[in-house]
């Protein structure tokens, strides 16, 4: 589990993630609305998804941070922009 994240494991929480219902295990916030959810699925493990939390209290899926797609490096790199903003302050 990474720095500063909310364990979310003990809720049961499922959602529909592809055709698969998965099990959130924790949730880091990466900046704004959009966070870094690990997910267990019932036969592969677990992978991490970036996801934007919704108003309604669930997430919507964006792309998984284990892969290199267009999304993920776009968030990696406003991540690493903000991150890099803190420790100059």
């Amino acid at each position: 589990m990474k720095l500063g994240a909310m364990i979310l494991r003990e809720y049961n929480l499922r959602m529909l993630l592809g055709n698969e219902v998965v099990t959130l295990q924790w949730a880091r916030k990466v900046f704004e609305d959009i966070y870094e959810v690990s997910v267990r699925y019932k036969e592969r493990g677990y992978q991490t998804w970036y996801m934007k939390a919704l108003a309604t209290g669930g997430f919507e899926p964006i792309s998984c941070s284990m892969y290199l797609s267009l999304e993920t490096m776009a968030i990696k790199l406003k991540e690493q922009e903000l991150m890099g903003s803190t420790n100059a302050e």
